[in-house]
C-alpha cells in the first residue's frame, strides 16, 4: 500500500514539475551540478565531502527515467519539488554511528499524522566522505534485527521513546527500487544507494547500506517527563494525554486488562501528575523502512476497556521510573483541544 502511495504522489509531483519545466535552464544540469546541489552540502543536504572530484568518484545520478527536463536522469527540480537518486559506482564503507529513534512523527507537511515512529539514522565517515542521513533496512538480514535487539535497554524494547546509539562499520549499496519512470506511471528498476530530498517538506538523505557489523551500544537515552509533557501540549488536538472521569478519590492502574492493581493515581493530585497514551505511541505509522520490525512488535490491540497508559507520579521525571499499565476507560478521557 505504501509503494502504491508514494507512486501516486511522484505521478502528481511530475506532473507538476513538467508544468514548470521551462523556466529552469535544462543544459545547466549536468552530472556535476544534480551531485553538487545534493550530494556536497548544498540546499540542506547532510552529505560531505572534501571536494566535489571525491563524490564524482563514487556516485552518479541514477539513470532510466524521463521527467522532461533532465535527460534521462531520475531527479527533479521544480518551485515544488527538488529530490534526486544516485548509484554507487565503487564499493565505499564507512565507520558509523547508528541511532535507533522511538518518537513521534512531527511533519507538518503531511498534516495531522501525529503517531509513533522508529526509524534508524546513521552518522557515517571515513577519510574521504562523511554521511549523515536515514538508514533503510527492508534489504538487511533479519540476523541484524536479533543482534540489535539483545542489546536494545529494556525501556527501548517495552516501547518507551528516545534513542539508542550503536558503534558499527558498514558498507553502501546499490539496491534494486522501484521508480517513477515517465508521466505516465509507469515504473522502472535501478540499482539506488542514495535518495534525496532537499524539497522543503523533504525527506533529506535516506541510504542503503549492507554487510553492518553492529560492535557494541555506545548510549542508552530514554526521553524524560519534559518531552511527554512538550508532545501532550503540542499535538493538544490529539489523545496524547488524560485527565480524571470519575467521582472516585483514586483510579487504579493495573499490569494488564483486568489484571493486578501496580499503582493509585490520587484524584486530588492530578496536576503533579501525568498520565501519558502510550498506546498511541505504539500505534506507529506504517514502516517503510523496517526498524519497527527490530522491536518484535505488532500494531497494539485495542482494548475494548482499557487503555495503556506511561504514569509519571508527582516529582518522577525519568520515563524508566514511571509506571507503564492499564487504566480502565471508564476512569478517564482524552485531556484535548477541539
Amino acid at each position: 500500500m505504501c509503494k502504491i502511495i508514494r507512486i501516486i504522489m511522484l505521478i502528481c509531483i511530475c506532473l507538476y514539475a513538467n508544468s514548470h519545466a521551462e523556466s529552469y535552464d535544462s543544459d545547466s544540469m549536468s552530472e556535476s551540478w544534480w551531485i553538487e546541489n545534493f550530494l556536497s552540502g548544498a540546499n540542506g543536504s547532510q552529505v560531505k565531502a572534501k571536494n566535489l572530484s571525491n563524490l564524482k568518484q563514487y556516485f552518479i545520478t541514477t539513470k532510466g527515467c524521463n521527467y522532461g527536463y533532465s535527460g534521462d536522469k531520475c531527479c527533479m527540480w521544480s518551485d515544488g519539488e527538488k529530490l534526486c537518486f544516485f548509484t554507487l559506482l565503487q564499493p565505499l564503507k564507512f565507520s558509523a554511528n547508528l541511532t535507533l529513534t522511538h518518537d513521534i512523527a512531527e511533519n507538518e507537511c503531511v498534516g495531522d499524522v501525529t503517531m509513533g515512529r522508529v526509524l534508524m539514522q546513521g552518522d557515517l565517515h571515513n577519510a574521504t566522505l562523511s554521511l549523515n542521513g536515514e538508514i533503510k533496512a527492508s534489504n538487511l538480514p533479519k540476523e541484524l534485527d536479533e543482534k540489535i535487539y539483545k542489546q536494545l535497554p529494556q525501556w527501548f524494547k517495552a516501547g518507551l521513546a528516545g534513542t539508542v546509539t550503536f558503534q558499527a562499520e558498514l558498507e553502501l549499496s546499490n539496491e534494486k527500487e522501484k521508480l517513477l519512470a515517465d508521466f505516465a506511471g509507469n515504473t522502472t528498476m535501478q540499482d539506488v544507494a542514495i535518495y534525496s530530498d532537499v524539497s522543503a517538506c523533504g525527506s533529506g538523505i535516506m541510504m542503503n547500506v549492507k554487510n553492518v557489523n553492529i560492535m557494541r551500544l555506545i548510549e542508552s537515552k530514554p526521553y524524560d517527563r519534559a518531552w511527554y509533557e512538550e508532545q501532550a501540549r503540542t499535538w493538544s488536538f490529539v489523545e496524547w494525554s488524560f485527565i480524571p472521569n470519575t467521582t472516585d478519590t483514586f483510579i487504579n492502574v493495573r499490569d494488564k486488562p483486568n489484571g493486578k492493581v501496580i499503582a493509585q493515581i490520587q484524584v486530588k493530585e492530578w496536576d503533579k501528575i501525568l498520565v501519558f497514551n502510550l498506546e498511541r505511541l505504539q500505534n506507529r505509522i506504517p514502516d517503510v523502512n523496517g526498524w519497527q520490525r527490530v522491536l518484535r512488535q505488532t500494531m497494539p490491540t485495542k482494548h475494548k476497556d482499557y487503555m495503556n497508559v506511561l504514569y509519571f507520579p508527582p516529582n518522577v521525571t525519568d520515563a524508566t521510573k514511571a509506571t507503564q499499565g492499564y487504566i480502565h476507560t471508564s476512569q478517564i478521557k482524552p485531556n484535548k483541544s477541539e
